[in-house]
């Protein structure tokens, strides 16, 4: 989905979800402007040859219950979004490793987040990172639209 088309979809349905009548989208534009912006600048991360792309989550020196309650709110917002993202595809088969990755975070979105020791913390941090690099990993297979045009791109170079 074209980030123009996502990024309409998406506020769409924010705003729907918020009950937002034309009054209170009026008033509250400096905020959506905001969200805008972090729209943008989230597709911009995704899209970063850097792979410079960070999860939202709270500092270190945030309790690690509200650290782990963020990184599952995380995967329940990402997975609402992929199936809403998923909604106009016509049932599109997903590559495998996608299927995994959606299967773990919602595993993660349920897991436990009772208060841990240091081990957990560790898991934590490595969880995290898988869950970033997931995220990256998802946007990139499922963007053929792009690998197509800048393979047709080179191949129009080679002949």
């Amino acid at each position: 989905m074209p980030s123009g088309v996502a990024k309409k979809h998406w506020f769409t349905e924010l705003l729907d979800l918020a009950g937002a009548s034309t009054e209170s989208v009026a008033a509250n534009a400096r905020e959506l402007k905001e969200l805008d912006d972090w729209f943008t600048e989230s597709v911009q991360f995704m899209n970063d040859p850097d792979l410079s792309f960070q999860l939202f989550l709270p500092d270190d020196n945030v309790s690690f219950a509200e650290r782990q309650n963020a990184l599952a709110d995380f995967c329940a917002g990402y997975n609402y979004g992929f199936g809403i993202g998923m909604a106009g595809r016509s049932n599109q088969k997903l590559p495998d490793d996608t299927r995994e990755f959606l299967e773990d975070i919602q595993a993660i979105e349920a897991a436990d987040t009772a208060n841990g020791d240091q081990a957990d913390e560790n898991a934590f941090v490595e969880i995290s990172e898988y869950v970033r690099m997931g995220v990256l990993l998802v946007h990139d297979e499922l963007q053929p639209i792009a690998r197509a045009s800048n393979t047709s791109t080179t191949s129009n170079k080679v002949h």
